[in-house]
């Protein structure tokens, strides 16, 4: 098994958080080179995970480094020029959600890798939840009967006391605000577990302006309706500005059939899945006491992560890994877009 040499574009908290440290782990990965816009942070993060070249132009990284693939940690609004100046290096992406800005952007990128050979992934990690897949399981295995509703949150309360960075900013972040940051991650669950298109019905969009000359802002929250593939109705909240206490981040998932119930609760607390049908049953996943990363993503670390299974894949083409790719990520991106097209807005003066 050959050596993957891997570029890193974006050297921020998160790729500290997710990406480097489980790539530094991954025993075929190189890591060759990391890029930032102001050079300072890929120098921190190039000294802290020995990688060897550092850079502020991620068009120059790619033109002098003989790398197999690139990460891309980057704003929204940078992710399709990056994407198509890889893939015509041919070069292997993983790239962060929201794939694109919108839907013209990611149609384009997926027709760019429609006829390569190019290895292609997009974030979405709470597939990887340990009960979300037990929820799949019992799905597949008809443990409810047939789905009649189903309710979806994401919600975290940083947007509360401290602005939402870039994400919360139209012009970098794009239109969809939290709907793109957390709420992207409902869309793809939703289709991952139904195993089909969600079609939305209608929507609500609340902005907090929290000061009369800033930019224009993207939604803080979203509340939006939805059929499911089988045409049963779900209901999907995601906001940043809802207070969580102790709990960091919370994600709620129920679904409702027939025959049953299941009730999906993953905290920084911890993982629970109640199910409710002619059994009852209880699964929990603790890592640690008290509150912390570990419990809400305990496969960080770990080869789940989406992107050690990318990894994987361009060391092993031929073995089958399944992983969200930029298929996925288009079809998030047009649920997104449809949803913003039929939301009605509101504004709260803070």
């Amino acid at each position: 098994m050959s050596s993957v040499k891997v570029g890193i574009i974006g050297a921020s908290w998160f790729a500290d958080l997710w990406y480097l440290p489980v790539l530094q782990m991954h025993p075929t990965v190189s890591l060759s080179a990391i890029c930032s816009k102001n050079g300072k942070n890929a120098k921190k993060m190039a000294e802290k995970y020995n990688i060897p070249a550092t850079y502020t132009s991620f068009e120059e990284m790619v033109d002098q480094e003989e790398l197999d693939g690139i990460c891309i940690i980057t704003p929204n609004n940078t992710h399709a020029d990056i994407v198509l100046t890889a893939v015509k290096k041919g070069l292997h992406v993983i790239c962060e959600k929201p794939l694109a800005m919108d839907m013209e952007e990611s149609k384009r990128i997926v027709e760019s890798v429609q006829k390569s050979a190019i290895i292609h992934a997009v974030n979405f990690t709470y597939r990887e939840n340990p009960a979300v897949k037990q929820m799949k399981d019992y799905l597949v295995r008809n443990k409810i009967g047939s789905i009649l509703e189903a309710d979806f949150e994401y919600t975290g309360d940083y947007g509360i006391h401290s602005s939402p960075g870039w994400r919360g900013e139209v012009e970098i972040g794009g239109r969809g605000g939290v709907l793109a940051d957390l709420g992207s991650h409902l869309i793809d669950l939703a289709q991952f577990l139904f195993e089909g298109t969600i079609h939305p019905l209608d929507a609500s969009v609340q902005v907090i302006k929290k000061d009369s000359n800033e930019t224009e802002r993207a939604p803080d929250s979203v509340f939006f309706t939805a059929q499911l593939p089988n045409c049963a109705h779900a209901s999907f909240q995601t906001s940043w500005v809802r207070y969580q206490g102790s709990n960091g981040q919370t994600i709620k998932i129920n679904v409702y059939g027939d025959k049953g119930k299941m009730e999906l609760l993953s905290t920084e607390v911890g993982i629970t899945l109640n199910v409710t049908n002619d059994t009852k049953k209880k699964h929990t996943w603790i890592v640690k006491e008290g509150s912390c990363e570990e419990n809400f993503r305990p496969w960080r670390l770990t080869s789940q992560n989406e992107i050690w299974k990318w990894a994987d894949r361009i060391a092993e083409p031929y073995v089958p890994v399944d992983q969200p790719d930029f298929y996925d990520g288009h079809l998030t991106q047009v649920v997104m877009d449809q949803i913003l097209e039929k939301a009605s807005y509101s504004k709260i003066e803070k």
